[in-house]
């Protein structure tokens, strides 16, 4: 049975119909950028590595779990700085499971000596499967998801962002899934990936004189086509730009507080952690199955401090 209500979540998600976002959600959306804004992509100055794992409702037999993982290089041409994103993703929630990849291009331009501004465009193909063997059990003889394979469905899609940012702030938005490549898992059917929209900002406080303790709110909007916003808000406190405390919490049809907690070793060497408390609509399990865990951990290379790039940065980014 816990199957097949995963199923049924599953279908009605595609169609829209629990009004939710079908696309991923980390709590540290402040060190993975490039997951809700591409257009990040070569606005660092320097190379990177990073990934993050989410589980979530731990405890329970079939929990979701979220993995990605993503490069961003800043590349110096002839005709202005380019960032180019490649990223790579899987979810998985009982049978379900959705992987994919994306490759991003993003042209970045100095507006003045104080701010940048990027433009990005990203092409993405994701894959939607069934393992069919895991809820045959759960399934009445007739089902028709007996009848299908577990070879899933394939989508080409597309999106869109632009990201402006100075020294101590930032904006971000990004259209994601702008074709809304059609999911059929049943004739007739008319589940697609909808669009999805993002709206990400943050600002850095400096708290001291001599700047090494800063304070960084930072929130992340995020809607779907004929779905309500889920808010995400933050607030971390960074010692020297190398480690950080923050609280955050999530509202929509959940609500949840996050504490996280990182450091950067020797400017090279991105760690962090997030724990989450489910509360809400979705606080249908006991204390332990409602909490989530999330990772992040990467790496910087090839730093680049060409003065030709004009390059402003923002904490943490």
């Amino acid at each position: 049975m816990k199957y097949f209500i995963f199923i049924v979540a599953f279908v009605a998600l595609l169609n829209n119909a629990l009004l939710a976002q079908q696309q991923q959600s980390f709590s540290q959306y402040h060190l993975n950028d490039l997951a809700f804004n591409p257009a990040t992509a070569g606005t660092k100055e320097y190379t990177s590595f990073q990934s993050v794992y989410r589980k979530q409702w731990e405890g329970l037999e079939g929990a979701p779990q979220t993995f990605m993982a993503y490069v961003q290089l800043p590349i110096v041409a002839s005709f202005g700085n380019i960032g180019l994103g490649i990223t790579a993703f899987s979810d998985k929630a009982a049978a379900i499971k959705r992987t994919g990849a994306s490759l991003t291009y993003a042209q970045n331009w100095a507006i003045n000596d104080a701010t940048s501004f990027s433009l990005g465009i990203t092409g993405s193909v994701s894959q939607y499967s069934i393992d069919i063997a895991k809820i045959t059990p759960s399934l009445d003889a007739g089902d028709p998801l007996l009848n299908r394979n577990n070879s899933g469905k394939v989508g080409l899609d597309a999106g869109f962002s632009a990201y402006v940012y100075g020294q101590n702030w930032s904006v971000g938005l990004f259209a994601d899934n702008l074709t809304e490549s059609k999911m059929n898992f049943y004739n007739n059917s008319e589940a697609k990936l909808y669009r999805h929209y993002y709206l990400m900002a943050q600002y850095a406080f400096s708290l001291d004189d001599n700047e090494e303790f800063t304070l960084m709110p930072a929130i992340l909007g995020i809607t779907a086509t004929n779905a309500p916003m889920q808010l995400n808000t933050n607030l971390n406190l960074i010692h020297q730009n190398n480690k950080w405390l923050g609280i955050s919490y999530r509202t929509n049809q959940t609500h949840s507080w996050s504490a996280n907690v990182g450091f950067i070793i020797a400017d090279k060497i991105v760690a962090g952690y997030a724990y989450d408390m489910v509360a809400g609509k979705a606080n249908q399990f006991n204390t332990q199955q409602n909490s989530c865990h999330e990772i992040t951990l990467g790496i910087r290379f090839f730093r680049n401090n060409d003065p030709a790039r004009r390059q402003t940065t923002c904490p943490l980014l």
